[in-house]
């Protein structure tokens, strides 16, 4: 925990932000619910427990079956044991029998907690920098793990070794595969094959429950070929430009959309793409070698507060979701402010199913070579390199005591 102190300044400020989102004043009280333990096969045999993190935000207290209200009117706090169940508290507190009780969630309660959490505290930067560094260990122990012929699963079981030695363990389901253009491949049963690309994205969770979540893009083969070597280039420009163009005032929006104005640039030289850049930047092309956003919010979750919503998380109130492949996947489109902690984690994945529907359906309005993609690069795979990033006071540093390799040379080996 941190010290005391620290959690009652925020719930104090809470309170405050309750009291300025109601004119007429603070109504009602605001329930928090820590978690409870989940029975893997039956109950005494639980998975890992894992708090809450708002709860923890809160509270701090980091244990099972815990909860607390807070009187937004008079701004009395009670704490709960497990010597009665939630019902039973919420019941007695708004004088409701418990079988007519009808709990709603409050948006400005929602909006406070978020607007609270989103800028982090240097308290928690420092926590945040410790899980970076963490986070960077297991990614060095599994970039020195990569052997031609063995299993995939003998590499992440070492890079989680670390996690669960120094800190609370990952912070989301390793991802470590030959198969990059499966963007959320959790299966570690293959062999490492020559001349292959071996995504990493991985992260650690510190004891005090902090995220970190980094991907780096490794040839098995310990080199590149040119081809490769090529489209990892694009992608490193990207991260690099992004992280650059972070700062207070730009919309993190924006930023996606500059990246992918670099990538289609930069696409248009190998001849995959053709045509006018900014066209094809308007017409969403570049969602076909990047489904997904640029990054996320980070902190206590490593997509920080999603369960809260992600709309109301990730976007300023007049932002609205495009409904583009790729920048309709940003999860975070907010205007940067000192505090915030993003994710910079560009991609280019060449996907046979994607391609070939887009081909058919003729999404590309011209833009897309085909025929070079079809040729060359179906069994490409994919690629994506991300760092942590803090923004600060006038412009931003990326988390964690260094920064792993990832310039195209650095991250070879003999």
């Amino acid at each position: 925990m941190f010290p005391k102190e620290t959690y009652i300044a925020r719930r104090k400020t809470l309170l405050e932000k309750m009291s300025l989102s109601a004119p007429e004043g603070k109504r009602g009280i605001a329930l928090f619910l820590g978690n409870v333990e989940a029975a893997a096969q039956y109950k005494d045999n639980a998975y890992k427990f894992r708090q809450d993190s708002s709860w923890l935000y809160y509270f701090g207290i980091d244990e099972p079956r815990f909860a607390a209200v807070i009187d937004l009117d008079g701004g009395e706090e009670t704490l709960f044991a497990d010597d009665v169940e939630i019902g039973d508290i919420i019941a007695a507190l708004l004088d409701i029998p418990e079988g007519k009780l009808e709990a709603k969630a409050s948006e400005a309660l929602i909006k406070a907690v978020i607007s609270m959490r989103l800028v982090k505290e240097e308290c928690e930067i420092a926590q945040l920098d410790d899980a970076g560094a963490l986070g960077q260990e297991m990614h060095t122990v599994g970039r020195e793990n990569i052997r031609l012929g063995i299993v995939e699963q003998e590499i992440v079981g070492k890079m989680e070794a670390c996690t669960l030695a120094k800190g609370w363990g990952v912070s989301f389901a390793t991802i470590l595969t030959q198969h990059g253009e499966i963007l959320h491949n959790h299966g570690h049963d293959n062999i490492v094959e020559p001349g292959r690309l071996m995504v990493i994205d991985a992260g650690a969770e510190n004891n005090m429950h902090y995220a970190s979540d980094y991907t780096r893009t490794y040839p098995t083969s310990g080199k590149f070929t040119p081809k490769q070597k090529e489209i990892y280039q694009i992608v490193c420009d990207c991260n690099e430009l992004a992280f650059s163009l972070t700062k207070p005032g730009i919309a993190y929006r924006d930023v996606h959309i500059a990246t992918a104005r670099l990538m289609l640039e930069e696409l248009k030289s190998l001849d995959i793409v053709r045509g006018d850049v900014d066209a094809m930047v308007e017409a969403g092309i570049a969602g076909l070698f990047q489904p997904h956003g640029l990054g996320h919010n980070m902190g206590l979750d490593v997509h920080d507060m999603e369960d809260l919503g992600e709309d109301l998380v990730g976007y300023d109130s007049d932002q609205k979701r495009s409904k583009q492949l790729g920048l309709g996947s940003l999860r975070m489109a907010r205007r940067l402010v000192p505090g915030h902690v993003v994710t910079d984690e560009p991609g280019i994945y060449f996907i046979p199913a994607l391609i070939a529907k887009w081909k058919a359906e003729k999404t590309d309005n011209g833009f897309v070579n085909y025929a070079k993609l079809e040729k060359e690069y179906l069994d490409f795979g994919g690629i994506r390199l991300e760092d942590d990033v803090l923004v600060t006071a006038d412009g931003a540093r990326r988390l964690g005591p260094g920064r792993l390799p990832i310039l195209p040379d650095d991250v070879e080996w003999a």
